[in-house]
């Protein structure tokens, strides 16, 4: 889902909450996520959220937490040829963007 339309599904329950006279901060958003970490930009600019480089899935963990997102959850397949270690690294490297 591209993070605009994500943040106007994040407004339109704030304002519901607030509709039914609760605060709207008491509430955590929390999304789950299924990122897929190249090495290289696709360089088009045309890409979907949570795709591309460390850097580029990186910017879109800041602009989550931006809208309103509290907690991201980073999920990975452990499929053929995983490697934890790598899983590992790559989670380290991304929690510096949601810092």
């Amino acid at each position: 889902m591209p993070i605009p339309t994500f943040e106007q599904l994040i407004s339109g329950f704030k304002q519901t909450v607030e509709k039914a006279g609760k605060n709207p901060d008491d509430f955590n958003i929390s999304t789950l996520t299924f990122p897929q970490i190249t090495e290289t930009s696709s360089g088009n600019g045309e890409r979907f959220p949570m795709t591309g480089t460390i850097e580029e899935v990186g910017g879109d963990i800041k602009k989550l937490k931006e809208i309103g997102v509290d907690r991201a959850i980073l999920v990975q397949f452990a499929g053929d040829g995983y490697d934890v270690d790598k899983s590992i690294q790559v989670a380290k490297e991304l929690k510096k963007f949601a810092d």
